[in-house]
């Protein structure tokens, strides 16, 4: 795992439907992306800047923790903005 994150997504508060919970990122056209690269992971921070966990990531055919928009895998390029879901039931 490398420690350079590829993007920083910043996320709205949490929802919970029908027992999923869901986190959907504050600007709805992604966040950008700082360095081109393979999504494989994802870590999370809550609002004081406390580590809450590290989830995988797939394309949205995928069964990850996170999805990044796309159904051809996880590859983010640098200038691009990288859309990403996460929901737990």
């Amino acid at each position: 795992m490398s420690d350079t994150p590829l993007v920083t997504a910043l996320f709205a508060p949490a929802s919970v439907t029908a027992g999923v919970l869901a986190l959907a990122q504050i600007d709805a056209s992604g966040d950008q992306i700082l360095v081109s690269g393979d999504a494989a992971w994802i870590r999370l921070f809550d609002g004081d800047g406390a580590w809450l966990g590290d989830g995988d990531v797939t394309d949205e055919t995928g069964t990850g923790f996170a999805k990044v928009l796309g159904t051809d895998g996880t590859r983010l390029r640098a200038g691009a903005r990288a859309k990403i879901t996460i929901s737990l039931a």
